[in-house]
Order: structure tokens, then C-alpha cells, then sequence
């Protein structure tokens, strides 16, 4: 299942258009460039935790819309959503652009002693997709 619902689901473009001319609004995924994960040995149930995500922006009306989660018992599969909502004065970017958002995560007694992280980095129409893995212990107080 490791290559489960991002493979499926990256064709998860919502495209609508509106009464207004020119106008599309579609989701998909974005290319994370990097993950700052934060500086600790382990996790501790109940604590919050905070993953910092830079991924690439493609058009100048691409906005952060959610992180898409899968959760696969230990392993949590995340997705970066990006939204795009083109007018006539939206451009493609040639150069890498990059914005940041964070991921916060709360650790839970998950039936295992630790918990495997997966950012889905290039998202593939066809084939596999890459990700960045982080692996954590995961303890209680």
C-alpha cells in the first residue's frame, strides 16, 4: 500500500469552472523540495509536533489548500495540496519558486513503537512516486 492513494489520487484534479469567463479552479499535488522535521529523538504521546514543508509553486495563482493524509497503521503517507485559481493573469513560473507551510502532527499510542513519515516528494502520473521518509520512536511519557 505504500504507493496506495497518491498514485491513484494524483490525477485528484478538481477542475470547475464558473459563471465568469476564463476562470478554472483545479487541486493537485505539489513537488516538495524539502521537510524540516523537528529536532527531537522521539516522539512522546500526546505532544505536538511540527514538520516544516517547502514545496514548489508552478503558476502565480497556485495557493496552499490542505496536507492529504493517509495513514497505513505506523506509516502516515502526506500529500501537499496545492490550489489554483487561474484568471487571465495567472503565469507559469521558470524559475523554482518555493513556499513553506507546516505540518502539525500529534503523536497518539498507535499499536506500534514508532511512527514512519513519508512526504510525497515527486508526485508521477505513471510509475512510482518519491518521498521523503522520517522515522521516529514513539514513546510515552
Amino acid at each position: 500500500m505504500k504507493r496506495f492513494l497518491f498514485n491513484v489520487s494524483l490525477v485528484v484534479i478538481l477542475a470547475s469552472c464558473s459563471s465568469r469567463t476564463n476562470f478554472i479552479e483545479s487541486s493537485n499535488f505539489a513537488s516538495v523540495v524539502e521537510v524540516q522535521p523537528p529536532d527531537v529523538d522521539s516522539l512522546v504521546i500526546g505532544q505536538d509536533y511540527e514538520f516544516i514543508v517547502t514545496y514548489n509553486l508552478e503558476t502565480t495563482c497556485d495557493n496552499f489548500e490542505e496536507f492529504l493524509i493517509e495513514e497505513d497503521e505506523r506509516d502516515l503517507y502526506i500529500g501537499t495540496v496545492v490550489k489554483t485559481v487561474a484568471e487571465s493573469g495567472c503565469e507559469i513560473i521558470n524559475t523554482q519558486v518555493t513556499s513553506d507551510e507546516v505540518f502539525l502532527f500529534t503523536a497518539e499510542d498507535n499499536g506500534f513503537d514508532r511512527y514512519e513519515f513519508f512526504f510525497l516528494q515527486n508526485p508521477q502520473a505513471e510509475g512510482e512516486s518519491a518521498y521523503i521518509k522520517f522515522e521516529f520512536p514513539l514513546v510515552s511519557e
